[in-house]
């Protein structure tokens, strides 16, 4: 994931010593366990939370088996 952060001008009565938070671009890895289905991944920004989902991929995900009794 990448993006960039970016600060209006503080307002001459603004009153702080510092930022907390840096501006500028950014640059995230985050490393997936097994196969994921990257085509249907979906992302969402909601009150400055972003989401991301992206299900795992179909050969992955876990079988049901039908077992008939003899």
């Amino acid at each position: 994931m990448r993006g960039e952060r970016v600060f209006s001008e503080p307002s001459s009565d603004a009153a702080f010593h510092r930022r907390e938070r840096a501006q500028g671009r950014f640059r995230r890895v985050v490393r997936l366990p097994g196969h994921v289905a990257s085509s249907d991944a979906k992302a969402e920004l909601r009150d400055g939370l972003l989401t991301v989902r992206i299900p795992k991929a179909e050969e992955t995900r876990p079988r049901k088996i039908a077992i008939q009794a003899g």
